[in-house]
């Protein structure tokens, strides 16, 4: 199974959790944990689990002197705190003068009062999370494992109520296996943690240990010279033919054909063409104009561009149209606005006061709420599309910028530019669920595929993508033979908003700003 990861932004945790058994216990979790800051900040992780008790154990990491860095740490499991810093004991402490330095340095040797503390911990079905709060020098790393008793049978290897081979003891009470309407199944992923059989592409190979086949593109497949710094605007036409880029350098767009990935029109547009959204039925694309403060319409039956232009507000960068077509909302980055066009005359209807620079604007699928990401204000504002409206301001992490809603309209997932994280709100009442899915440096635009299964969040700093997995909200490792959680690596600096899932979620389109080329991602 390719190795997960969730944790908080200037971290770095060195390995992943793992499910299995040894000997009598079944491991339900298992990673180690590094700090990197001088400060103490919390790292996450989430997990799966059965309900009931549990053991948590921290290991003493003495041997490769990692252990002696830490002053103490705390541990909570679901919010409740289960190992504090009076588990931990100093040992040792230096003060001494560097002369060459000019300043006092400090050493620490702390160690832990036993090589394993243990402690009794309660989990719940599901989704389990696990914070471990470090105090410690950098380097300072601890190993955490939660194990459970083995009381299943002995070849339940997942400890998941299904048996590795089936029989009797394989009961779930999750329901019968895929494919069946019996309780009496094989496990359809023996070393991996999955009592709901989750087998999405039917190959009998359950999702959570289904490399390749479960169906998120993960390569980069092709390469596009498409303009000049393509830079915030990607969308996909809703019969999958044709591809919209934005060339921010030559203001205009460039139309891919997807059935060979071959450019077949360059349209001027205005200058400093932005955003980009296709009407649902495909008989128009909106463009926004960032160095000109105004919306093109390009008809798409003979690619010719509407004229006047829309005008909106200053550097308008996001734009969405709802799911019905009659509108689109322009979020206007200079302005702190969102601009509301009405579709059928091409008429601004409504201008609504949002955060300071908004960024980036999804609209749910049942068209009744915008999403608009404020990227200098840290917050999400919610607009009630009936009334254009404000109805709420969501508090995130620095910089939101990227936004997207995931297809049931659940969740609304938004990139932090400067914290290199991503955080998931909750529609239903607008919580924020998860504050912080650590991605890497310079987290821009984001995409959810058509079936809702996985986010895909680009990174301008280090040109490269990262694949959320939405069932837990971990990052997928494109590369299980590393140590660490490997993105997609695509062209020089994909910066802005422009990455876009195709509707059947088989290709992954990613503009490269520096190199002037789209990334085709596929599997």
């Amino acid at each position: 199974m390719k190795k997960l990861s969730m944790i908080l932004t200037v971290l770095v945790i060195f390995g992943s959790s793992a499910i299995g058994h040894t000997s009598d216990e079944c491991v339900v979790f298992e990673g180690t944990f590094e700090m990197s800051t001088r400060r103490p900040v919390a790292q996450f992780q989430y997990f799966q689990a059965l309900d009931g008790e549990a053991i948590l154990k921290v290991y003493d990491e003495a041997k490769d002197h990692h252990a002696k860095k830490i002053n103490s740490a705390t541990i909570s499991i679901n919010g409740k705190k289960v190992i504090r810093s009076m588990d931990f004991c100093r040992k040792k402490y230096f003060r001494f003068w560097h002369f060459r330095k000019t300043k006092f340095h400090h050493y620490s040797n702390f160690k832990q009062q036993d090589d394993v503390i243990e402690k009794t911990v309660e989990l719940t079905k599901g989704q389990n999370s696990l914070e471990v709060m470090l105090n410690s020098m950098r380097g300072g790393k601890i190993k955490v494992a939660i194990v459970k008793p083995k009381y299943l049978a002995s070849d339940d290897s997942d400890c998941d109520f299904i048996s590795d081979g089936g029989n009797e003891n394989s009961k779930s009470s999750y329901g019968p296996c895929t494919g069946g309407n019996t309780a009496l199944c094989d496990d359809n992923c023996p070393n991996d943690f999955n009592p709901d059989q989750a087998d999405s592409d039917g190959d009998g190979i359950g999702d959570v240990c289904d490399d390749n086949d479960d169906g998120y593109p993960y390569l980069v497949k092709d390469t596009i010279t498409v303009g000049k710094n393509p830079w915030a605007g990607i969308a996909v036409s809703p019969n999958g033919e044709f591809v919209y880029v934005t060339n921010y350098g030559d203001n205009n767009v460039s139309v891919i054909k997807t059935v060979d990935n071959s450019v077949a029109a360059y349209i001027p547009v205005g200058k400093g063409p932005s955003g980009v959204s296709v009407s649902p039925d495909g008989a128009f694309v909106y463009v926004n104009n960032y160095s000109s403060n105004s919306v093109s319409v390009i008809d798409t039956s003979n690619d010719s561009v509407l004229d006047p232009p829309i005008p909106v507000g200053n550097s308008p960068f996001g734009i969405s149209v709802t799911p019905d077509g009659d509108y689109a909302y322009v979020s206007n980055y200079g302005s702190g606005t969102v601009s509301v066009i009405d579709t059928s005359n091409h008429m601004v209807i409504a201008t609504i006061p949002v955060g300071s620079r908004p960024w980036g604007v999804s609209v749910t699928p049942d068209g009744a709420y915008a999403y608009v990401s404020n990227r200098s204000s840290s917050t999400v504002s919610v607009i009630d599309t009936s009334k254009n409206s404000v109805i709420k301001s969501i508090f995130v992490e620095g910089s939101p910028s990227g936004i997207t809603v995931t297809p049931d309209g659940k969740y609304v997932y938004v990139n932090h530019y400067t914290s290199n994280t991503v955080s998931v709100i909750q529609t239903s009442d607008n919580t924020v669920i998860v504050p912080s899915i650590v991605v890497m440096n310079g987290a821009d635009g984001i995409s959810v595929t058509p079936n809702g299964a996985y986010v895909y969040v680009n990174h301008h700093s280090v040109g490269t993508v990262s694949i959320i997995r939405t069932s837990d909200n971990n990052l997928i490792d494109t590369d299980p033979s590393t140590v660490e959680i490997d993105p997609i690596p695509v062209g020089n600096q994909p910066y802005g908003g422009g990455i876009a899932v195709s509707p059947d979620g088989k290709s992954v389109y990613m503009g490269d700003y520096t190199d002037g080329t789209v990334s085709v991602i596929g599997y």
